[in-house]
This record gives C-alpha cells, structure tokens and sequence, in this order.
C-alpha cells in the first residue's frame, strides 16, 4: 500500500481491548484482592520492589517514592524519569522530572465517588513529580498516548513491578497508533 497507515481490523481492535480488560482483572486478582486476604504484607513486597542495586536510580527520588507511597496510601508500580535527564540532553540546571504510575488501597476503588486520579507534587527547583492511577494510565494506553509511551520505553527506571509492566509494554504494541503520535508530536512542533 506504499506506506499509507493501514488501520488494524475491528477484531484486532476488539483483541487488544479484550486483552487489556484481563490485564486488569489479573492485576487487581494479584495486587488489590491480596491486601485483603493478607493484610499489609503483600503492600509491603510491592513497596520493597524497587529497582536492584547499580540501577540508575537516586536515593533522593526513591525516598520521595516512598513518602508520596505514605502520604497518599497508594504502591507505586512503575516509576521512570521523563525528561531531559531520561533521555541524555540535560543541562547542568535541568530537575528530574520523575513519572509514575500507582494504584490506591482497595477502600478507594469501592467508593461510590469519582476521585482524583492524578497525584501531582509541588514542582521545586530539582524535583518535577507526578503520576497516574491505574486505571487512568489504562485508559490513557488505550487511546494510544504517546507519553505513557515514552514513560514505558524510559531508559531510567526507578521502580518497576515487572510482572504488570511487561504485560502492559505488549499491549501498549498492540494499541500503538502511529497516526495518533505523529499529531501529538506535530502539536509540540
């Protein structure tokens, strides 16, 4: 078709949607449903799940880690560094900019209100932080952003439930919209 974007066919549509709904029963069989059976021990494995010694993570941004994990009840998955610094063209006054995604104790999913679904820490002259619930950066993986992405592909990781992030990697391939990046990319040109 001489490199004309050929869209994927509504089956393969409704595979990855199908694939991206077990994801999300596995991960709350194997993430959430354990803190109720086991108590805090299951939240304290996924806490300790930082990345192994020698990875390029600071002691600085896993504290902050840990202190957004105590302030706001949640376990960080997956963490990584966005910008500059991630991607190797920092300058010497640039911050980290530190991306994660998370997921709340089970009290918070059985409300009945819609909560914020987004933690957001001050910015400071070193650390620019934030991340996305769960469910959000799910959603967001099946419209195809490109930053949660990038987030994905970031060659400094921080923290990394790998379990879920490798499966979440191969779906992200499956809803992967080149049409979608170009006009994201073409809107920050």
């Amino acid at each position: 078709t001489g490199g004309i974007f050929k869209p994927p066919l509504r089956c393969e549509h409704f595979q990855a949607e199908r694939n991206l709904r077990k994801l999300a029963a596995a991960f709350i069989s194997a993430h959430i449903e354990p803190h109720v059976k086991n108590g805090g021990a299951h939240l304290e494995r996924l806490q300790a799940s930082v990345v192994p010694e020698g990875a390029p993570a600071s002691e600085f941004q896993r504290q902050r880690l840990e202190q957004i994990e105590r302030d706001h009840q949640v376990s960080v998955l997956f963490a990584c560094e966005s910008g500059s610094r991630g991607w190797g063209f920092a300058s010497p006054d640039s911050d980290y900019d530190v991306r994660f995604i998370y997921v709340h104790r089970l009290p918070w999913y059985l409300g009945v209100e819609r909560q914020r679904d987004v933690i957001e820490v001050p910015i400071s002259s070193e650390l620019d932080i934030s991340g996305w619930e769960l469910r959000k950066a799910l959603q967001l993986m099946r419209a195809s952003n490109p930053v949660l992405l990038e987030w994905l592909r970031s060659p400094v990781v921080y923290r990394d439930e790998q379990a879920w992030s490798q499966r979440l990697r191969g779906l992200a391939e499956q809803y992967f919209s080149p049409v979608r990046s170009y006009h994201h990319y073409l809107s920050m040109a």
